[in-house]
């Protein structure tokens, strides 16, 4: 889910959504392509190289992982267990995975750091965080969460690590 640079309207407690998936257990993992909304703003708020970013970099994972699954070590997520997730980890994993992959390209591509990625690392540090704060509820979460923390840790700058919070 990208979202706006100024991500909420004043006074207002919606985020504004630029392009967008919606997960839903019942879909999650069970082969059927979902699609991805582009609302006008983002075609107002995005010059043609960053569209491009944000769809294929990072909503086409989302797209991608409804469609698949998230293999997470011996497990894979989908229609068949998500249920046993609290929504904040598998918010926070879909959006880590997402994020975690803009990055990538856009460091393995040879690229400057844009505005883009640099909201990248902020939302990183956002959902991982958000990921650490998960009490489990049942062993599957458990292993879920302290592998994808070890996992995207291991990728945070320590300038990333600075802002995390106690």
């Amino acid at each position: 889910m990208i979202k706006m640079k100024n991500e909420l309207e004043s006074g207002s407690t919606v985020p504004m959504y630029l392009m967008r998936v919606f997960l839903t257990n019942r879909t999650f993992g069970n082969g059927i392509k979902q699609p991805i909304f582009v609302t006008p703003r983002a075609f107002k708020n995005y010059n043609e190289k960053e569209f491009r970013k944000a769809l294929v970099d990072h909503e086409f994972i989302h797209a991608k992982d409804l469609f698949s699954g998230i293999q997470i070590g011996n497990v894979l997520i989908n229609y068949e267990n998500s249920h046993f997730l609290q929504s904040n980890t598998i918010n926070a994993i879909f959006d880590l995975r997402a994020l975690h992959n803009q990055m990538l390209v856009s460091v393995f591509g040879g690229e400057e750091p844009d505005e883009l990625f640099l909201q990248a690392m902020v939302g990183y540090v956002k959902y991982y965080q958000m990921l650490r704060d998960v009490k489990p509820m049942g062993e599957l979460e458990k292993y879920v969460r302290d592998n994808q923390l070890k996992f995207y840790l291991s990728f945070m700058t320590s300038k990333m690590r600075s802002n995390l919070r106690d």
